[in-house]
């Protein structure tokens, strides 16, 4: 809900929203929740189809079966668009996300994304317990 909400504020116009039971498809823009189109993408295959953009968030989990026939049903999209701050993984899943996405365009360094607030550095902290 919250990036379909920064997208409606960002491009002034409503965006559509499959995720958690809800379902709106919208043409322009539709922002889907994959666990929930792993159990029910011939439903929306039709409406899928007539997506313009397809925004993978967190698309480091859609480099698999799933996103192939999520990436797939939206053939007639124009922009396809995949969004990690996730690390490249070792096991070759980029090459597996490039299949589903397309080539990676640009690649923003991680103090650039944190100098702009994006993401953090992550803060660990050990602590001893005497006797657990």
């Amino acid at each position: 809900d919250d990036l379909k909400k920064s997208l409606e504020d960002y491009l002034d116009e409503e965006v559509g929203l499959v995720v958690g039971g809800k379902k709106h498809v919208w043409k322009n823009v539709t922002v889907a929740g994959c666990s929930l189109l792993r159990k029910r993408l011939e439903e929306y295959k039709e409406e899928l189809e007539e997506v313009d953009l397809l925004i993978f968030d967190e698309c480091h989990h859609y480099a698999n079966d799933t996103g192939e026939k999520i990436s797939d049903a939206c053939k007639n999209t124009s922009y396809r668009l995949g969004l990690s701050a996730t690390p490249k993984q070792a096991n070759n899943a980029d090459l597996v996300l490039e299949g589903v996405i397309g080539s990676i365009h640009h690649h923003i360094p991680d103090d650039i994304m944190v100098d702009l607030g994006v993401i953090h550095k992550p803060d660990v902290h050990f602590i001893e317990i005497p006797d657990p």
